[in-house]
């Protein structure tokens, strides 16, 4: 069956060049709509599949980099208001974070907080800087420790592309001896 069908081909081929017949058109054509959106949904699929991953790696760095610039106000934290320890020994958890900080431009006073899915930064001077976005679970955000030199426990949970969640924790201790407020 193949071997006649090569063999009606090749002569075709050879020895007719009138063209193509309409029935010949419309396979071709079907064959070639049928490839075509396959290679299409295979195309749309991998252009969704990539911009999640960048959202999701936008995301995770937005985060990184706010929590670095957070580690290095904390780290020189001369004084800090929030949340408040109440206890010695104890600790105190919440998603505000105020501090007064002292760096190389001087002592300033900054506030960190979780709220409606964003983590602001304010130095009292003027409005909020969103820092991230796209955050869950803020009341446990900040978690301050009274222990020997004090510790600042961070976590932070977002859900950039909106299906996995990634969660930054991270554990800053103060390079300042804190006084209290």
């Amino acid at each position: 069956m193949i071997a006649r069908l090569r063999a009606a081909i090749r002569r075709r081929m050879v020895s007719d060049s009138r063209g193509f017949t309409i029935v010949e058109l419309a396979i071709a054509g079907s064959l070639m709509a049928i490839a075509g959106a396959a290679v299409g949904s295979s195309l749309v699929s991998n252009f969704n599949a990539t911009a999640a991953v960048e959202r999701r790696s936008r995301g995770v760095d937005e985060l990184r980099i706010g929590v670095a610039r957070l580690e290095k106000e904390f780290r020189s934290a001369e004084c800090v208001y929030e949340p408040l320890v109440t206890t010695p020994g104890g600790s105190a958890t919440g998603y505000r974070l105020r501090f007064k900080t002292r760096l190389n431009s001087g002592a300033y006073e900054v506030t960190y907080r979780v709220e409606g899915g964003r983590l602001y930064r304010n130095l009292g001077t003027g409005g909020d800087e969103v820092v991230a976005t796209e955050l869950i679970d803020s009341a446990t955000t900040f978690t301050l420790s009274e222990t020997t030199r004090r510790r600042l426990d961070v976590r932070l949970s977002a859900q950039p592309d909106g299906k996995e969640v990634q969660v930054l924790e991270t554990s800053i201790a103060g390079r300042n001896a804190w006084r209290d407020c």
